[in-house]
């Protein structure tokens, strides 16, 4: 199974390909967004199924996003880098089903998120 690392290094590729002006934004604090990411994703999977729990876990992620400065990109530039990272480093093994329930995943998180920031 492939490490979180490459996963991240995969993801941020990805990002960057998608919008490059984002790597100005996120170089400085790359190390902490690297952090944030992994346990980040999970949390989030973790609680798809609860919208409650789910916004909550994205009003947690935003207040350390705040204490650590980071930046965040908007949502369909996260979907895509993440659906396209994960098919990237799935290559036979993430099939067309897995990418599209990753894209709808991004959908629910990215309207949580959103109601996550105008409450934080």
């Amino acid at each position: 199974m492939p490490s979180a690392d490459l996963a991240v290094d995969l993801f941020h590729t990805e990002l960057f390909r998608i919008d490059p002006v984002l790597r100005e934004l996120f170089e400085p604090r790359l190390a902490a967004q690297r952090r944030v990411l992994v346990p980040g994703l999970s949390i989030l999977v973790e609680n798809l199924g609860d919208p409650a729990a789910l916004g909550l876990a994205l009003q947690q992620l935003r207040r350390l996003q705040v204490a650590h400065d980071l930046q965040l990109a908007s949502p369909a530039h996260l979907r895509d880098a993440l659906v396209g990272s994960l098919q990237d480093l799935l290559g036979p093994l993430c099939p067309a089903e897995t990418a599209k329930a990753w894209t709808a995943a991004c959908a629910v998180i990215a309207q949580a998120l959103r109601g996550s920031l105008v409450a934080a």
